[in-house]
Parts: structure tokens; C-alpha cells; sequence
């Protein structure tokens, strides 16, 4: 504040200003400034010129000014003859250094619905994925991104459950055996005509005759004849399972022996070995089932590798989608390699895989690998706006966590840009308010600190508007320097219920009119209502002390009407 006097030498003598004082009117606080402009004690001043005595102070407060002009001979004088014999005026004023009134405003938003559906693939990191699915969800639902979020598990892929069919050509007895190990490689069941029963593996039917090799059942055999049959239940295999070796034993005689790996689910044949057993006793290993994720593979002995994970295409996969109404949708592909209907010959499945995510309109987040980049972005092209915005994004998969925030990340800001403020709601339907406040002196707010998170018990979880005005204002804020007064003395809020806007709402809410502490995030009956929103400034920060003789400069906002 710079407060300007101005002051003229009368007579014919030059003048010399003695004294002047800044004393508050109020008593109670004493201050005198201690910067002056265009005024240095003890000049002397030409006559009949104007000159601007100023002084800055950044208190506020009423404050008395005097200025006394004396005049001088401008030769010397009789020692004996006072200074009161001259003539002098003195000038007084008072001014008051003021406050502005701060602005505050709000905006009304609804909580942003969000689908999201994960469908995961053929992919080698599937039961990590289930497992950080609720840390994902947490994160798209924590209370700064005002979203609403639904997470819906779903897998394309599925695991196979596998049987084992071995036939031979002559009568004699072959035999399967079946050695399971661990992760260590330590032996921890083995199955066999001896011991047919273990914890999830089962020989069901032990042939000692054979000469049927040409029946290759899917289902077990019913005959005498008809080869011998090993069901395993994967679901039910120890926990440490992880590599089972299947081999062919010549109990009796000699044979050119057939074993096939049958999918139970699907009904078809994934394999065959064939192998000749020229002596009793010798044995010949066909293969392995190896651990996978959560999926077993079957390596042959010639190297050859069987997955032993199907998948449907992702189109088929959205079928089973639940969209909630009026939601932005998004689906997160999980998979390793290319989807199936991406592959030549499969161009059906493809348009089906395009039609299903465009009636969807959802967004696509592809999770790949750099060998199926391409084939994914492609579905990206397919469904991208009319003008060419893409309705999606790729993250390489590794490391899952990473892959899996970027995602989340993705949803966050789509879901933001998307969210509008909100001028008609629905009864009962959650509404987020927040708050912007602006001062041209950067007076910060009475209860700086109740948009932040040091304030744990805000009702407005999302409002964190205090942390924007303490990192742009320089401002300081700490647990220490916290309003603990009365909230309504610092910020209120006031609904006016216009309940005859509708023809069928009577009902006027209780609190119509009354000033509140904290907003209204549910209104309860139909009807047009007025909201007015107040927040007070400090300029006697960082005090937030009620009592202080300068309270009264602490003003509210004024533009704190608005219709709604």
C-alpha cells in the first residue's frame, strides 16, 4: 500500500518538513512504517513548490498522518529568538490500508461410470494378472479421479484337460507310466498298472491284451481290447507339480505301440506317437505335460510342443461382457502372441472380433509383446473414430505391474477428459463438488489446508485445490498452521430448494437456505435448486486467529450466487 500526501511551502523562506508519523487509530496495534518515498529528514525544500511525501506499509488498518512545515530565514538569526517565532502549518489525513474481497467458486461433476473387462489371452503371466486385478481396481477408484469403476475379469484362453490312449498292433501287454515331479525335479508320484491311483492321475483301464491299435478313442474304450487309459486332473495335482514324463514299458512282448494325447474338452486328438518295442522290459519315453502358468504343454521327445491352452477369439470373449448403462467402456487384451483370428484364413472370426468392439464402443488397451505389436494395432485402426482418433493405446506387457498401470493411467485421463460438469442429476445420484479460490493479493484462504491431504476427514475426498495454491503462492503448509476454528466462520455452503419446479415435488428439503459447512453430494427430492458457495481470505496469514484485533479485514468472497 502506498498512501500519497502532498504538501506547499507558503511565504518567502524555504521549508524543512520536521516530522511525520503513521499512528494507527486503533490502539491496539502499534506500527510505524519504516519506508518513506520522496522525503529525506532534514532537507530543506524550495518555496511555493508542491512535493509527494509517500510511505508504503503491507499492514492492515486505519491510519493518522501529520505533516508540519516550518518555515526558516534563509539568513542566520538572533540566537536569543526561538523557532516558534517562525511560522510553520501542519497538515493531517487519515487513510485506511483495506483488504479485496477473494473469489471463490465451484463446479458441480457426477462420479464418471467406468467398465473395464480384462480379457486375457494366451498369456504367460494369466494368474498374475488375476491376482493384481484388485490393486488396479483400487487405483481407478481412488476418491481423486471421481470414478466409479467395474472390473470384469474374463479369459479367451482356457486350459485343456488331457487323456492318454495307448493301443498296439499285436497281442502282448504295453503299459504306460506316468513319473511326476516337482520343481525340484524330485520324483513325487508314479502311476503305473502296479500303482493305477494317485493324487490326480489315474490309469482307468489297464488292456493286457491289445491287437487293436487301430481304434484312437476320444472318449475311454468300453472293450476287452480297446487299449489302455489315463485321465489326469490337472486342477486337483499337487501344488508343486510341474513336469510329468509319460514313457511305453513292453511288459510282454513286442509291439509297435500308439499313444495319443486326447482333449477332453474339445473331443479331438492333439497328438500322436508312435513307437516299435522290439524286447520285454524296454522302455521308450513319449514325452512330457509340462507346467505352463497355470496351463500344462506337451513336449514330444522329438521336440515338438503342444500348448496346452486354447483360446476363442477376443469377439467371442465380449460376449460374456456386462456394460453398465451410460459407462465409458474399455477391454485390456492380455496376450503373448498373435490372436488367432489376426492369422490368414481367420478373416471371419476377425470382422466378428471388429464388430463386437465397435457395438461395444469401448476403447481398446492392447497389453503384447513386440512379436504381436502389429497384428494388435491393426484392430486399433479398425476401430478409431471417423476423423481418425484412435479409441485405444498399446503397453508391452513386461513387467505386468508396470503394463498394468499404464493401463490404469490410460482410463484416468480418458475417463477426466470425458467427465463434464453436471446440471441436471438424478434423485439420489452422487454428486462431486469442486472448489477454486483466487485472490489478486494471494491472501490464501482462513482454513488453507481443507482442500489437501493433510485434512483426512474432507468430505470432497477429490478437491485437493489448497495444494495447487500453496505450490503456485509460495505458500506454506503444515499441520502446525491448520484452521481448527469454527468451519461455517471459514467456509459454507447453502442450497435454496426450488420445489414447486417440478409439478410433483411438495417436499422441500430440511436444510433449505441454511449455510453449511460441507456441500450436498445426494439430493434427496426433485427440484431446482440455487447453490451459493463463501470462503473466507486471511490476510493476517499465517495467524488464523479468530481474536485478533484485525479479524475484521478477513472478508468473504462475493461472488458467491449462482443459479443451479
Amino acid at each position: 500500500m502506498i498512501k500519497q500526501l502532498r504538501a506547499i511551502a507558503c511565504g518567502a523562506l524555504s521549508i524543512i518538513v520536521l516530522a511525520t508519523a503513521l499512528i494507527p487509530l486503533d490502539t491496539s496495534y502499534a506500527y510505524v512504517s519504516d519506508k518513506f518515498d520522496g522525503y529525506e529528514e532534514g532537507r530543506e525544500y524550495n518555496t511555493s513548490e508542491l512535493y509527494d511525501i509517500k510511505f508504503r506499509t503491507s499492514k492492515l488498518g486505519l491510519y493518522g498522518m501529520t505533516i508540519e512545515s516550518h518555515e526558516i530565514p534563509s539568513n542566520e538569526w538572533l540566537t536569543f529568538i526561538s523557532h516558534d517565532y517562525f511560522p510553520y502549518t501542519t497538515l493531517s489525513d487519515q487513510t485506511e490500508v483495506d483488504n479485496t474481497a477473494p473469489s471463490a467458486v465451484y463446479s458441480a461433476r457426477g462420479i464418471v461410470k467406468v467398465d473395464v473387462v480384462v480379457a486375457i489371452g494366451e498369456f504367460s503371466e494369466s494368474s498374475a494378472i488375476k491376482d493384481y486385478i484388485p490393486t488396479f481396481s483400487s487405483k481407478l477408484n481412488s476418491a481423486g479421479n471421481a470414478i466409479d469403476a467395474h472390473v470384469q475379469e474374463l479369459e479367451s484362453a482356457f486350459n485343456s484337460e488331457f487323456a492318454l490312449h495307448t493301443t498296439w498292433d499285436t497281442v502282448s501287454d504295453m503299459d504306460t507310466h506316468i513319473r511326476l515331479y516337482n520343481s525340484r525335479g524330485q520324483q513325487i508320484e508314479y502311476i503305473w498298472y502296479g500303482h493305477k491311483q494317485g493324487t490326480a492321475l489315474t490309469l482307468d483301464k489297464d488292456d493286457v491284451q491289445g491287437a487293436n491299435s487301430r481304434y484312437q478313442n476320444y472318449t475311454q474304450p468300453a472293450g476287452t481290447m480297446d487299449g489302455e487309459w489315463f485321465t489326469i486332473d490337472f486342477p486337483n495335482l499337487p501344488a508343486d507339480a510341474a513336469r510329468m514324463d509319460i514313457s511305453i514299458v513292453a511288459y510282454r512282448g513286442t509291439a509297435t505301440t500308439t499313444i495319443s494325447l486326447v482333449d477332453k474338452l474339445s473331443h479331438t486328438l492333439v497328438t500322436q506317437s508312435t513307437v516299435s518295442l522290439t524286447r520285454v522290459k524296454q522302455e521308450i519315453k513319449i514325452g512330457s505335460l509340462v507346467k505352463n502358468d497355470g496351463s500344462w504343454d506337451f513336449h514330444k521327445a522329438n521336440g515338438e510342443i503342444f500348448r496346452g491352452t486354447s483360446a476363442e477369439p477376443l469377439g467371442e470373449t465380449l460376449e460374456e461382457a456386462s456394460w453398465r448403462d451410460g459407462s465409458i467402456r474399455f477391454v485390456i487384451y492380455a496376450i503373448d502372441n498373435i490372436p488367432d483370428e489376426c492369422l490368414p484364413g481367420n478373416e471371419e472370426d476377425y470382422a466378428y472380433t471388429v464388430t463386437k468392439l465397435l457395438n461395444s464402443n469401448a476403447y481398446l488397451i492392447n497389453l503384447g509383446t513386440n512379436a504381436n505389436k502389429a497384428s494388435l494395432d491393426k484392430l486399433l485402426k479398425e476401430i478409431q473414430e471417423a476423423n481418425g482418433t484412435e479409441k485405444g493405446t498399446f503397453f508391452n506387457n513386461k513387467p505386468l505391474t508396470t503394463a498394468m498401470n499404464n493401463a490404469a493411467d490410460y482410463i484416468i485421463e480418458i475417463a477426466k477428459k470425458l467427465s463434464k460438469p453436471v446440471d441436471w442429476v438424478l434423485v439420489n445420484t452422487e454428486i462431486l463438488w469442486n472448489t477454486e479460490y483466487n485472490d489478486m493479493e494471494h491472501d490464501p484462504p482462513l482454513n488453507l489446508g481443507e482442500h489437501s491431504t493433510l485434512n483426512t476427514d474432507r468430505t470432497q475426498p477429490q478437491d485437493l485445490y489448497d495444494e495447487t495454491l500453496v505450490s503456485t503462492w509460495g505458500l506454506t503448509l503444515s499441520k502446525d498452521n491448520l484452521y481448527e476454528g469454527d468451519k461455517l466462520l471459514a467456509e459454507k455452503w447453502r442450497y435454496r430448494h426450488f420445489n414447486n419446479y417440478f409439478d410433483n415435488s411438495p417436499t422441500q428439503v430440511s436444510w433449505h437456505a441454511r449455510w453449511m459447512p460441507d456441500p450436498v453430494s445426494v439430493f434427496e427430492y426433485p427440484g431446482k435448486y440455487r447453490v451459493n458457495y463463501k470462503r473466507r481470505d486471511n490476510p493476517l496469514y499465517p495467524s488464523v486467529d479468530l481474536s485478533d484485533p484485525f479479524d475484521s479485514y478477513r472478508y468473504w468472497s462475493t461472488d458467491y450466487d449462482y443459479a443451479t
